[in-house]
Formats: structure tokens, sequence, C-alpha cells
């Protein structure tokens, strides 16, 4: 027998009726973001602070570097290459590769390395919208 994963038709999913009036709250209407916003301000009225928005935009940063740094691991993984291996083609710990592969890149001469050490090449595009130009 095969365990059910969904509810029948009709039926509710956590706890939340499927159609309006089976004994549940229907769903809210549309909320405007700003409405949002001013509920937020309410009741934390340090939320559009400079430091918070600048600890906002670092935990941002944060997230996009490690990201970036998860993709480079799944690159490497796919062409079968170890970090030990990877660490060895550019001269430096397996230690340092790891820290790459979790977002701590440092910039743009390492990123060069590791993607040479896969034995790709690196491209820095220069984007104006109509045209774009190639810097490095």
């Amino acid at each position: 027998m095969v365990p059910r994963r969904h509810p029948p038709c009709g039926g509710t999913l956590r706890g939340i009726p499927s159609r309006e009036g089976e004994g549940g709250t229907a769903m809210s209407e549309f909320v405007k973001w700003s409405d949002t916003k001013a509920k937020i301000r309410e009741s934390d009225p340090d939320w559009d602070s400079p430091e918070r928005i600048t600890a906002r935009e670092a935990s941002r940063e944060q997230l996009r570097a490690e990201l970036r740094g998860t993709q480079l691991a799944e690159m490497r993984k796919r062409l079968g290459v170890s970090q030990k291996l990877l660490a060895e083609r550019m001269g430096i710990s397996q230690a340092r590769v790891s820290q790459i592969e979790h977002g701590q890149i440092g910039g743009l001469d390492i990123l060069r390395a590791y993607v040479t050490a896969l034995g790709g090449t690196l491209d820095v595009v220069a984007d104006f919208g109509d045209h774009s130009v190639k810097v490095a």
C-alpha cells in the first residue's frame, strides 16, 4: 500500500480548508508591500536605521557569496576533481579551497586561479546595457 501524501479532493492541507466556508478562515486578500512595511516600522522603529540597513545589505552579500562558493564546489565535483587535487593545482591548502567554496573567495585573482585549475577560463565583462566590454 502506498501512503497518501496529499489530502483527497476537497480535503484540508495543514488544517486549512480548501474552500471557503468549510470551517476555517479563507485566504486573506492582497496586501500592499507598503502596508506591510508600515506595520513593521510601527512594531520596530529602528527598522530603517542606517545600521540596520547596512546589516541587512551585509547579510544579503554574505548569502550571495555563499551561493557563489556553492556553485564553484558543484562545478568542481561535476568535473570529478577533489578539493585536495584542486588545492595542489592552485598551490594553496585544501582548507583554503574549502573556505573559497564556503563563500570566502577574497578576490578576482583567487576566482581566476580556481577556475583555471579546473581547466576553465574566467572572463570579466563590463555591461553597459547597449554594449559590453571584456575587461579582464
